[in-house]
């Protein structure tokens, strides 16, 4: 039995596995995250931008293709004695400066720059992923809370019916102990399409189909311990690939001024010849003769010198410089605001989960024995039930905006998934220098 139990198993698994169709998938923040990076349809295709640089990296800096001549003339339409000239020639390109390696230089720095640009997309896209795990676990745990505080209206609403038909409460207050079950339940129904609206869009963000059954599991706990408020702002700076991207730009920029001032000067030419002449010489007649012949052709500098471009490049250094430093300051700023308002985040979230929550946990044991001695109605004890459940939403909140603030901090510092992450980061030095 049990061993049929098991084909059994298997057969259904190899079925699905067949039609493509991943019935549930469970994931928590990490491994969505993992996932994402990987199968994200629109992160596959930026990629591409990295190909594509390899490409163009590959096929620089090569000498222009040769020059085939091949021309013919004769006199038919002239004199008509005979005379005629035959001549093959083959002419080919040289620079006179390193252009060709400035050139590949330039491509390599585009490599770099498309690989920092993928990086900083990755990074964004794992900050997205975090944030919907986040959203979704802070609606369900709404949603198990606005079922809790729509049922104990209910119960309300059902003893005071009871007391009503005695003469021993009021009908309103039933009917707004009613109402008030029902604005729950609206609130249960609006966390549902909170729900399903963020597992679209993780869905969308792991590129899974809309039958995919996605449990997501989040630990939404408060951690022992305060997180760090130190942190290296040069290491952060080098993790964060949108300022790799800056300070790439401005090596590319001054890649264009190298490759602009190799360009200041034209290539020259050099033209191989052969030629086999037929020609009247007196007093012999007509007679062929045949020649080889070496030609160069220099250019002369003497109105071009490629100013516009670089001029260009040196505004362009000039101009990534400022904004690199901008970008810095920026970063710096940004960190230590999230510091602050994760720790502020988390201290208030501390407190409800615990002083709070405490304190509320001993009024409602307090109104049980009370109630169970007859000191209370049934209707104080509900009310008090129902106060706890208020404060634990609060707390909810509270904890939601303490993981939001953390999963801030990661993108802000780029210490969520990039360690190692750019393959090609040394193939170009990354100094800021004064333009």
């Amino acid at each position: 039995m049990y061993f049929y139990l098991n084909i059994s198993f298997i057969f259904v698994f190899l079925m699905h596995s067949l039609h493509g169709v991943e019935s549930f998938i469970r994931v928590d923040p990490e491994s969505a995250v993992t996932r994402a990076l990987v199968s994200n349809k629109h992160l596959r295709a930026a990629e591409l931008e990295i190909k594509r640089a390899r490409v163009q990296l590959h096929w620089e800096g090569r000498l222009n293709n040769p020059e085939l001549e091949i021309s013919s003339s004769s006199d038919a339409l002239g004199n008509g004695e005979g005379e005629s000239v035959f001549e093959v020639a083959f002419a080919q390109q040289f620079p006179l400066t390193s252009k060709l390696r400035k050139a590949r230089n330039l491509r390599q720095v585009r490599l770099g720059l498309a690989e920092a640009e993928v990086n900083d997309q990755r990074r964004d896209l794992a900050n997205k992923v975090r944030t919907a795990c986040i959203m979704i676990a802070t609606a369900q745990q709404k949603k198990e809370l606005y079922t809790k505080q729509s049922k104990l209206n209910e119960e309300i609403a059902d003893f005071l019916d009871s007391a009503a038909e005695r003469g021993e409460a009021s009908v309103l207050d039933s009917t707004k102990a009613r109402l008030a079950a029902k604005v729950f339940k609206q609130k249960t129904n609006a966390a549902s399409s909170e729900i399903e609206r963020w597992l679209g869009e993780l869905r969308d963000l792991l590129s899974l189909s809309s039958e995919s059954e996605l449990i997501v599991s989040v630990d939404l706990q408060l951690p022992a311990e305060s997180p760090s408020r130190k942190i290296d702002i040069k290491s952060a700076l080098s993790r964060r690939p949108d300022y790799q991207v800056a300070l790439i730009k401005t090596n590319l920029a001054r890649a264009e001024l190298s490759l602009a001032k190799a360009n200041s000067l034209e290539d020259f030419a050099v033209k191989i010849f052969a030629e086999r002449e037929r020609k009247i010489d007196a007093p012999e007649g007509l007679g062929s003769n045949s020649m080889i012949g070496l030609s160069l052709s220099f250019p002369l500098p003497l109105r071009k010198r490629n100013e516009s471009a670089i001029e260009s490049a040196n505004i362009n250094i000039s101009k990534h410089h400022i904004e690199a430093d901008s970008l810095a300051l920026n970063i710096e700023n940004n960190i230590k605001v999230a510091l602050n308002a994760r720790q502020a985040s988390l201290e208030a979230a501390r407190e409800s989960s615990s002083v709070i929550l405490e304190i509320a946990e001993k009024n409602l044991k307090g109104y049980r024995e009370a109630y169970s001695a007859g000191q209370v109605s049934f209707v104080q004890l509900q009310l008090a039930q129902e106060q706890k459940l208020d404060l634990e939403q609060s707390s909810l909140e509270l904890v939601h905006e303490y993981h939001i603030a953390d999963a801030s901090v990661k993108y802000i510092t780029a210490t969520d998934i990039f360690s190692g992450i750019s393959e090609r980061r040394n193939t170009f030095k990354l100094k800021k220098k004064n333009p």
